[in-house]
């Protein structure tokens, strides 16, 4: 994705991305926790302790992809 657009145009789908990742971790049980450069950091089971926490994660995750996917087609 970086070697197709301009830093401008990185920064801007970054920004979707992450808007997107913030109502997936929701939907998800997860919680932001750090962004860092194009790497984006979540938890799941914090604050409040959760007995699915790893099923939350490995959902997020899954959608993650989808939604990297769905921004890397709209960029062809």
């Amino acid at each position: 994705l970086a070697s197709q657009c301009s830093a401008q145009e990185l920064v801007k789908v970054l920004n979707s991305l992450f808007a997107r990742f913030d109502r997936l971790s929701s939907e998800n049980h997860c919680l932001r926790i750090k962004l860092l450069g194009d790497c984006y950091y979540c938890v799941s089971g914090l604050p409040v302790a959760r007995t699915d926490h790893a099923h939350c994660c490995v959902e997020m995750g899954l959608e993650m992809i989808k939604a990297i996917r769905d921004v890397r087609y709209a960029q062809k």
